[in-house]
Formats: structure tokens, C-alpha cells, sequence
């Protein structure tokens, strides 16, 4: 058995998003979101967080995406793909800041699998979305 000796480990993080999903634009949400006049106390969290190709998905800016691990299947009607990952981050952290994160944006947690692994599953209207956390050396 190998045990890390610092918290921080280097970190896989592994999206799946599948299911049918409403399509809406950016430049709608942020007009009415601006519309409001309500400023969000979650905008600090969200600038050291950003969102990929799935607007209802943040992910923390210590996490760097693998473009040749990824990729995004897209038609008029599904947007579904595989979203790799990774970082210097601690798991237990990073699978907080998910499950906090994806409530905030209208995810339902329907199951957590912890061990040497983290594995989520999200479900939102008729969506689901795994994201599976390990640690890689």
C-alpha cells in the first residue's frame, strides 16, 4: 500500500454528459441575468471557476482540461461528450466543490461511490452527467 505524503495529489477528473438538453443561448441567459439586478454572493466561487462546453457544469480553474482525452458529440437535439481533466488538487476537496456546485446549477446528486475513487452521478430533467474522480501518478 502507498500512502501520499502531502494532501494535494495529482488528480484525474473525468465528466461523462449525456442525455437531451435544452439549447439556449449565452447571450440570453446573461441578458437575463443582467435583467434582474440581482448580483449572485456565488460570483467569487464562479470566477475561480469556469464552465467548458456545457453551461450547467463549473469546474475550478486548477483543473486543466486534456483536449486529446476529450470530446463532444453535438446535434440540433443532444450535446453529450467525455470531459477529461487534471490538476493538483486534494479529492476530497474537488468532490465537495461538485457536489456544492452542480445543486447550485440545478443538478440532483442521485449517488456517490468513494473509495481509492470518487465517482458522482447527476441527474438533471432528463440529463445525466458521471463525474469520476481519481488519483493518477
Amino acid at each position: 500500500m502507498k500512502f501520499v505524503s502531502t494532501p494535494i495529489a495529482y488528480v484525474l477528473l473525468t465528466i461523462l454528459v449525456f442525455g437531451c438538453t435544452a439549447r439556449t443561448s449565452t447571450a440570453q441567459q446573461e441578458s437575463s441575468d443582467q435583467g434582474s439586478g440581482n448580483t449572485d454572493t456565488s460570483y467569487e466561487a464562479e470566477s475561480a471557476s469556469f464552465y467548458y462546453d456545457f453551461d450547467d457544469i463549473l469546474v475550478p480553474r486548477e483543473m486543466e482540461l486534456d483536449i486529446d482525452e476529450s470530446f463532444i458529440l453535438e446535434t440540433p437535439n443532444v450535446k453529450s461528450g467525455l470531459m477529461v481533466f487534471n490538476g493538483m488538487v486534494e479529492i476530497r476537496s474537488l468532490t465537495d466543490y461538485f457536489i456544492n456546485n452542480m445543486a447550485k446549477d440545478g443538478w440532483s446528486l442521485r449517488s456517490a461511490f468513494r473509495s481509492n475513487r470518487t465517482i458522482l452521478v447527476f441527474e438533471k430533467t432528463s440529463r445525466y452527467c458521471i463525474i469520476n474522480i481519481t488519483n493518477e501518478r
